[in-house]
């Protein structure tokens, strides 16, 4: 695959090569040093533009540590994260247009949406964090999204009221 993307004359989108993050454990009885927990242990992946990568696998196996450390969340103990070309691992932060297009999608909907926020609210923010437009230019973006998504644009004013499904749509169009 990287044969492929060097002949187009363009990196690859992301390229994790050999990602380690190990956790150091206490120690337990007596003190005793425990060798540390190792959540990732030499992962490499490549993704080009246009592509989508899903992560499965069972609990407890890396797919959220992965996901946290291409994210710059956690940092990595071992490794490169390129990302458009550019090594992420190693510098303590990532910049505001990297956050912008680096975003961990939550598997249950109900864990990524604030339920003290409207859907409008929630979908509109990370357009005010960047400032990018007005707060009327974010609720009609807002309203936009959920259309895409087949919601109605007064599923904008309300959160309590919508059911799992409308949840998981409304979770979806954050990524549109």
């Amino acid at each position: 695959m990287l044969a492929e993307t060097a002949a187009q004359g363009s990196p690859p989108l992301l390229e994790v090569c050999g990602v380690k993050k190990h956790f150091p454990v206490r120690g337990g009885w007596l003190e005793r040093r425990p060798a540390p927990l190792k959540a990732l242990d030499g992962i490499s992946l490549t993704l080009d533009r246009g592509e989508t990568l899903g992560i499965v696998g069972e609990s407890g196996c890396g797919k959220t540590t992965l996901g946290r450390c291409i994210a710059r969340l956690e940092e990595p103990s071992e490794g490169e994260i390129l990302f458009k070309g550019r090594n992420l691992a190693g510098s303590s932060r990532i910049g505001r247009e990297d956050r912008r297009n680096i975003q961990i999608v939550f598997q249950d909907p109900y864990s990524s949406l604030n339920p003290r926020k409207t859907v409008g609210s929630i979908l509109s923010e990370p357009f005010r964090v960047h400032g990018l437009m007005t707060a009327a230019g974010r609720l009609e973006v807002a309203r936009e999204l959920l259309a895409t998504v087949g919601l109605r644009a007064d599923c904008a004013r309300t959160w309590a009221s919508i059911s799992r499904s409308t949840c998981s749509s409304a979770a979806t169009s954050c990524r549109c």
